[in-house]
Protein backbone atom coordinates (compact mmCIF):
# COMPACT_ATOMS: atom_id res chain seq x y z
CA UNK A 1 0.00 0.00 0.00
CA UNK A 2 2.74 2.53 0.58
CA UNK A 3 5.39 0.94 -1.39
CA UNK A 4 6.28 3.53 -3.32
CA UNK A 5 5.79 6.77 -1.08
CA UNK A 6 9.04 8.01 0.55
CA UNK A 7 9.70 6.98 3.81
CA UNK A 8 10.12 10.60 5.50
CA UNK A 9 7.24 11.91 3.95
CA UNK A 10 5.48 9.19 5.22
CA UNK A 11 6.66 9.95 8.64
CA UNK A 12 5.87 13.18 7.49
CA UNK A 13 2.35 12.69 7.07
CA UNK A 14 1.64 10.86 9.98
CA UNK A 15 3.00 13.28 12.11
CA UNK A 16 0.76 15.50 10.62
CA UNK A 17 -2.34 13.44 11.54
CA UNK A 18 -1.01 13.29 15.26
CA UNK A 19 -0.90 16.62 15.16
CA UNK A 20 -4.10 17.40 13.79
CA UNK A 21 -5.91 14.53 16.16
CA UNK A 22 -4.35 16.54 19.07
CA UNK A 23 -5.80 20.09 17.50
CA UNK A 24 -9.10 18.52 17.38
CA UNK A 25 -8.84 16.96 20.48
CA UNK A 26 -8.04 20.91 22.12
CA UNK A 27 -10.73 22.52 20.11
CA UNK A 28 -12.94 19.89 21.41
CA UNK A 29 -12.04 20.40 24.99
CA UNK A 30 -12.51 23.94 24.44
CA UNK A 31 -15.96 23.83 22.29
CA UNK A 32 -16.64 21.94 25.90
CA UNK A 33 -16.00 24.47 28.14
CA UNK A 34 -16.92 26.93 26.06
CA UNK A 35 -20.88 25.62 25.59
CA UNK A 36 -21.06 23.53 28.99
CA UNK A 37 -20.69 19.92 27.71
CA UNK A 38 -18.41 17.67 30.05
CA UNK A 39 -14.90 17.98 29.99
CA UNK A 40 -11.99 15.19 29.87
CA UNK A 41 -10.58 14.69 33.06
CA UNK A 42 -7.57 16.47 32.00
CA UNK A 43 -8.48 19.32 30.06
CA UNK A 44 -5.33 20.72 28.35
CA UNK A 45 -4.64 22.91 25.35
CA UNK A 46 -3.73 26.23 24.93
CA UNK A 47 -7.65 27.35 23.85
CA UNK A 48 -8.79 26.04 27.17
CA UNK A 49 -6.00 27.43 28.88
CA UNK A 50 -6.80 30.82 27.86
CA UNK A 51 -9.94 30.51 28.63
CA UNK A 52 -9.38 29.42 32.48
CA UNK A 53 -7.31 32.22 32.79
CA UNK A 54 -9.29 34.77 31.21
CA UNK A 55 -12.35 33.09 33.73
CA UNK A 56 -9.88 33.53 36.74
CA UNK A 57 -9.08 37.93 35.62
CA UNK A 58 -12.88 38.14 35.69
CA UNK A 59 -13.26 36.45 38.84
CA UNK A 60 -10.25 38.91 39.59
CA UNK A 61 -11.57 41.86 38.68
CA UNK A 62 -15.24 41.39 39.98
CA UNK A 63 -13.46 40.86 43.48
CA UNK A 64 -11.40 43.56 43.04
CA UNK A 65 -14.86 45.86 42.40
CA UNK A 66 -16.43 44.64 45.02
CA UNK A 67 -13.77 45.38 47.53
CA UNK A 68 -13.81 48.82 46.45
CA UNK A 69 -17.45 49.57 46.93
CA UNK A 70 -18.21 51.60 50.42
CA UNK A 71 -21.69 50.40 51.32
CA UNK A 72 -23.67 52.53 54.03
CA UNK A 73 -25.50 50.92 56.68
CA UNK A 74 -28.19 53.94 56.07
CA UNK A 75 -29.56 55.81 53.44
CA UNK A 76 -28.59 59.70 54.16
CA UNK A 77 -26.58 62.46 52.48
CA UNK A 78 -22.94 62.81 52.34
CA UNK A 79 -21.90 65.63 54.92
CA UNK A 80 -18.16 65.87 54.18
CA UNK A 81 -15.18 63.92 52.14
CA UNK A 82 -12.08 63.96 53.32
CA UNK A 83 -9.98 62.07 50.61
CA UNK A 84 -9.60 62.03 46.81
CA UNK A 85 -10.06 59.43 43.89
CA UNK A 86 -7.13 57.79 43.61
CA UNK A 87 -5.63 58.52 47.02
CA UNK A 88 -4.57 56.09 49.29
CA UNK A 89 -6.86 55.97 52.28
CA UNK A 90 -5.74 54.69 55.86
CA UNK A 91 -7.95 52.17 57.93
CA UNK A 92 -9.59 53.79 60.73
CA UNK A 93 -9.43 57.05 59.70
CA UNK A 94 -12.62 59.06 58.89
CA UNK A 95 -12.76 59.88 55.29
CA UNK A 96 -16.74 60.98 54.92
CA UNK A 97 -19.71 61.52 57.04
CA UNK A 98 -22.83 60.43 56.01
CA UNK A 99 -26.06 61.75 58.00
CA UNK A 100 -29.71 60.77 57.85
CA UNK A 101 -31.44 64.12 58.15
CA UNK A 102 -34.60 62.78 58.68
CA UNK A 103 -33.66 61.31 61.77
CA UNK A 104 -31.51 63.56 63.90
CA UNK A 105 -30.39 63.29 67.00
CA UNK A 106 -28.77 66.00 69.98
CA UNK A 107 -25.49 65.40 71.39
CA UNK A 108 -24.80 67.46 74.31
CA UNK A 109 -21.25 68.69 74.56
CA UNK A 110 -21.31 70.22 77.99
CA UNK A 111 -23.45 68.65 80.51
CA UNK A 112 -21.92 69.19 83.88
CA UNK A 113 -20.72 66.67 86.11
CA UNK A 114 -22.95 68.52 88.88
CA UNK A 115 -26.19 68.02 86.69
CA UNK A 116 -25.24 64.50 85.54
CA UNK A 117 -26.62 62.41 88.26
CA UNK A 118 -30.13 63.94 87.39
CA UNK A 119 -30.23 63.32 84.23
CA UNK A 120 -31.20 59.58 83.31
CA UNK A 121 -32.41 57.59 79.68
CA UNK A 122 -35.83 57.97 79.10
CA UNK A 123 -36.02 61.33 80.69
CA UNK A 124 -38.00 64.16 78.53
CA UNK A 125 -36.66 67.03 77.34
CA UNK A 126 -37.32 70.18 75.60
CA UNK A 127 -34.71 71.46 72.49
CA UNK A 128 -34.85 74.70 71.17
CA UNK A 129 -33.29 74.85 67.67
CA UNK A 130 -31.27 77.95 68.07
CA UNK A 131 -31.37 79.10 63.87
CA UNK A 132 -35.14 78.38 63.54
CA UNK A 133 -35.96 80.35 66.82
CA UNK A 134 -38.43 76.40 66.96
CA UNK A 135 -38.72 74.42 70.38
CA UNK A 136 -39.77 70.34 69.67
CA UNK A 137 -39.15 67.61 72.06
CA UNK A 138 -37.43 64.46 72.83
CA UNK A 139 -35.97 61.33 75.30
CA UNK A 140 -32.91 61.01 76.29
CA UNK A 141 -31.31 58.46 74.61
CA UNK A 142 -27.84 57.81 76.83
CA UNK A 143 -25.56 59.30 79.01
CA UNK A 144 -21.93 58.74 78.14
CA UNK A 145 -20.51 56.81 81.48
CA UNK A 146 -16.63 58.23 80.30
CA UNK A 147 -16.88 62.01 81.11
CA UNK A 148 -14.93 64.04 79.40
CA UNK A 149 -12.71 67.86 79.82
CA UNK A 150 -14.08 70.69 78.62
CA UNK A 151 -11.63 74.39 79.31
CA UNK A 152 -10.96 72.67 83.17
CA UNK A 153 -14.80 71.38 83.56
CA UNK A 154 -15.57 67.88 83.52
CA UNK A 155 -18.96 67.27 81.53
CA UNK A 156 -20.81 64.27 79.69
CA UNK A 157 -22.14 63.44 76.51
CA UNK A 158 -25.67 63.21 76.12
CA UNK A 159 -27.44 61.64 73.49
CA UNK A 160 -31.47 62.78 72.81
CA UNK A 161 -33.83 61.30 70.04
CA UNK A 162 -36.04 64.18 68.63
CA UNK A 163 -40.02 63.12 68.68
CA UNK A 164 -40.53 65.67 65.93
CA UNK A 165 -37.64 67.31 63.63
CA UNK A 166 -38.86 70.90 62.11
CA UNK A 167 -38.35 71.59 59.00
CA UNK A 168 -35.46 73.22 58.09
CA UNK A 169 -33.23 71.27 60.50
CA UNK A 170 -29.98 70.53 59.68
CA UNK A 171 -27.12 68.63 61.18
CA UNK A 172 -24.56 70.99 63.56
CA UNK A 173 -27.48 73.36 64.04
CA UNK A 174 -26.78 75.18 67.63
CA UNK A 175 -29.80 74.12 70.16
CA UNK A 176 -30.54 74.32 74.24
CA UNK A 177 -31.72 71.68 75.71
CA UNK A 178 -34.01 71.65 78.63
CA UNK A 179 -33.92 68.54 81.10
CA UNK A 180 -37.90 68.10 81.98
CA UNK A 181 -38.03 66.89 85.48
CA UNK A 182 -39.41 63.08 85.68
Amino acid sequence: MYENVDPYQLAIYKADVEVAKSKLADDQTLLAALTGAELPDNPSGAGYAQLEQARINVELAQSNLSDSKLVAPINGTVAFVNCTVGEFVPAGQVQMMLVDPNHLHVETTDLSERDVPEVKAGQKVEVNIKPLNQNTTGKVVAVSPQSNVLGGDVIYKVIIRLETLPEGALPGMSVTVTFLSQ
